[in-house]
């Protein structure tokens, strides 16, 4: 009985400053797209496929739930000046809150162009968009409302008024970003890149109160050096803010090669 009231407390007293997150990925560097739209087909490749899933909380009611799945490639190869690309990208997201309380639905389309710098691959600035079709979902039936709560929990019917509406909200939201890179030589690379996401501010609400996504602020960067003629080191960092929240993170890959390349290595 005492969790009930332990969660009302702390819902009534945070209940007026509290913010909802953008879906986002401890292991960043591994969700491109949904980065930063300027490493739209940004890569070594003529192809790109991941998939994420992240299940935070798992025990709280399965708090957060999120899935992508992303692909990018190059286009006009051909047609293009030396060391410069045009990447297109497709992203699909779904984030569930609260056991299905609320759901997040995203389908969003990137473009990116790489322009050299310095006529040898060597620099080069990207920059990048991300148009986005979002779809938000409240589902009153697996929430508690106050009505419900007596001694023995939440056990009473509850005559609150969203209750069976379809509390559904659908809009376009609008993303960019820009990426530096810089080698120093053919084996290692360096790269610094900021991102912007929800830039018109869009509505969002399921009643007459207007509430805006407000804008997210991203800066990323790392950099890859091959340490042997089989391993590579990946570091990274992301720092993004959304209003007076911020957040910090730091990141690595060891990579190693079954099938080496000596070519690709030079001590």
């Amino acid at each position: 009985m005492g969790k009930y009231y332990i969660i009302l407390f702390i819902s009534l007293f945070i209940g007026g400053t509290i913010c909802a997150q953008d879906p986002h990925f401890s292991q960043f560097f591994a969700s491109p797209l949904t980065l930063n739209p300027a490493n739209t087909g940004n890569f070594n490749g003529s192809f790109r496929a991941t998939s994420n899933i992240r299940n935070q909380w798992p025990s709280i009611n399965h708090a957060y739930t999120t899935y992508t799945v992303s692909a990018d490639a190059p286009i006009l190869e051909k047609k293009l000046p030396q060391y410069d690309r045009l990447g297109i990208g497709l992203v699909a997201m779904s984030d569930r809150s609260g056991n299905g309380l609320l759901t997040e639905n995203d389908l969003a389309v990137s473009m990116a162009y790489k322009k050299n710098l310095d006529g040898q691959g060597y620099s080069s600035i990207t920059g990048g968009l991300q148009a986005s079709y979002i779809n938000y979902r409240f589902n009153p039936s697996v929430a508690y409302f106050e009505d419900q709560l007596t001694v023995d929990g939440f056990v009473l019917p509850s005559s609150e008024l969203l209750l069976g509406r379809n509390l559904s909200k659908s809009f376009a939201d609008f993303h960019a970003g820009l990426i530096y890179t810089l080698s120093t030589t053919d084996f290692n690379l360096f790269y610094i890149g900021t991102s912007y996401f929800h830039s018109f501010s869009p509505a969002m609400q399921f009643n007459d109160q207007q509430n805006n996504l407000s804008p997210r602020v991203n800066i990323h960067g790392g950099g890859y050096w091959p340490l042997s003629y089989n391993a590579t080191l990946h570091a990274s960092f992301q720092f993004q803010q959304k209003q007076n929240q911020s957040e910090m993170l730091l990141g690595g890959v060891y990579s190693y090669s079954m099938q080496p390349d000596s070519k690709n290595f030079v001590e």
